[in-house]
């Protein structure tokens, strides 16, 4: 048995703190790596940022991933809690489908 009932069995892990190892995502669940899917993560279970995303794709059509990033520099923020970058690349790819 690894740190906090972790089980590994080989392969790659990574320590994100306050006790939680977490085994290396092949996939990243369907993104391209890990910021992409943090950045996902974050607009994704986030109500402001859900609706911040929402309210640049009915404003800024095409623009609207460097409109979010703009947006959120503009407040300070420019990565997520977990420290993924919020790139217009990562979010056009977090936002396609809302």
């Amino acid at each position: 048995m690894g740190r906090q009932g972790f089980h590994f069995d080989g392969g790659d892990a990574n320590y994100h703190g306050e006790g939680v190892w977490v085994r290396n995502m092949a996939t990243y669940g369907g993104h391209k790596n890990w910021n992409y899917w943090n950045v996902a993560l974050w607009i994704g279970n986030d109500e402001g940022l859900y609706n911040l995303a929402r309210g640049c794709k009915r404003e800024f059509k095409g623009k609207a991933a460097k409109a979010f990033v703009y947006l959120m520099k503009e407040s300070g923020v420019e990565k997520t809690p977990d420290g993924a970058k919020y790139t217009v690349a990562a979010v056009t790819a977090a936002i396609k489908d809302l």
